[in-house]
């Protein structure tokens, strides 16, 4: 078979229809799919039809190897010409090699490098190609620009729902995934951890729940140094939370108190004590309070440590010392404002069944 019922044969004829006629000088086409389903061979074979089409092409491969990438268009050129029975196979087997060129990567590809590769290549290579495929281009390290990114998650859960990663065409082919998800439209069942507490479906937990895996960064960015996912040491957990406190109305903490002694009630002691704990570092009143309604004191979680990871600052370990007698006084003038844009109003059960009259709430 000659080379030219070969390409006609090819299966990027298909993608080509599909997308009215492939894509043309000028347009960008995006490859998108998680490890190991096989982008790089789909790139492999569009550089090895532009090839048989005598386009030079420029496959850029980040964090692959040139003999690496070279070994999958021998392989793919071998295979192809096997099932066509391929006329002059050693002499198109040279054209391609003519055409191509390879540039290994081991880190990103940003706009600039590319402009600057692609004149040297001209200059000293007389290469001008046609086609450049870039394998391996990773998100950007640009938050605003990662948000775009979402826009798939996003527009799953609004046709889907809160399950579209438990449809089969969705799901991990390569992992397990467990998750805290519990029901909900098109569940296909709940993804329990080997050993997971199934009456847990929150995080953290002492009991034997989930736990968020690791973050860290597939490919991190150089600027003047290594950005890594870290703890910051500038910590201080408790001082936006003291301040929220104090800058409560009296009935807003009357049933911040009333809600969390209830909820708490419920739980079991480890958790009553450690959730003591928080709130009288956060603030005499606070733990007070709740604690007269679990019937605990500070005295009853003073020997917690912090939490594995937890970092306190200098104030939080001299609370510690004296945890639940730390004469906290409840200022709000101290914070500077309130932290309510209006003054809030208790409505009773009469106010809101009847409606509220806006001169009414004028005049409040």
């Amino acid at each position: 078979m000659i080379r030219k019922e070969a390409i006609l044969q090819s299966p990027l004829r298909f993608l080509d229809r599909s997308i009215r006629g492939g894509l043309g000088k000028g347009h960008l086409g995006v490859i998108m799919a998680p490890a190991g389903v096989g982008k790089s061979a789909c790139l492999v074979q569009i550089g090895l039809d532009a090839l048989l089409r005598e386009k030079p092409v420029l496959h850029v491969a980040i964090g692959q190897s040139v003999e690496h990438v070279a070994a999958r268009y021998d392989a793919l050129f071998e295979d192809l010409a096997d099932q066509v029975d391929l006329a002059n196979r050693g002499g198109v087997r040279e054209s391609i090699a003519h055409r191509r060129l390879i540039w290994s990567k081991i880190e990103g590809l940003d706009a600039r490098d590319l402009d600057e590769a692609l004149a040297a290549f001209q200059t000293h290579l007389e290469l001008g190609p046609s086609v450049i495929l870039v394998d391996g281009l990773d998100f950007s390290d640009d938050k605003m620009l990662v948000g775009r990114t979402f826009s798939y998650s996003d527009t799953q859960r609004h046709r889907v729902g809160p399950n579209y990663l438990q449809l089969p065409v969705n799901q991990a082919k390569h992992a397990r995934v467990a998750t805290n998800q519990r029901g909900g439209q098109m569940s296909y069942g709940v993804d329990l951890a080997p050993g997971q507490n199934p009456h847990v479906n929150f995080e953290p937990s002492l009991h034997n729940g989930l736990a968020e895996a690791p973050a860290r960064p597939n490919d991190p960015p150089e600027i003047r140094g290594r950005l890594q996912a870290a703890v910051i040491e500038r910590r201080n957990d408790y001082v936006q939370p003291r301040a929220r406190y104090c800058t409560m109305q009296d009935w807003e903490r009357d049933d911040l108190v009333a809600n969390m002694g209830a909820l708490l009630g419920g739980c079991e002691r480890d958790v009553q004590e450690r959730m003591l704990w928080h709130m009288f570092l956060i603030h005499d009143d606070y733990g007070t309070r709740v604690g007269q309604k679990l019937g605990m004191t500070a005295a009853d979680v003073q020997r917690l440590e912090p939490l594995a990871g937890q970092v306190l600052t200098d104030e939080d370990r001299a609370r510690l010392q004296t945890l639940g007698n730390n004469g906290d006084a409840i200022d709000p003038t101290a914070w500077g404002k309130w932290t309510s844009s209006v003054p809030n109003h208790r409505a009773t059960a009469e106010e809101v069944l009847g409606g509220m009259r806006m001169e009414a709430m004028a005049e409040r």
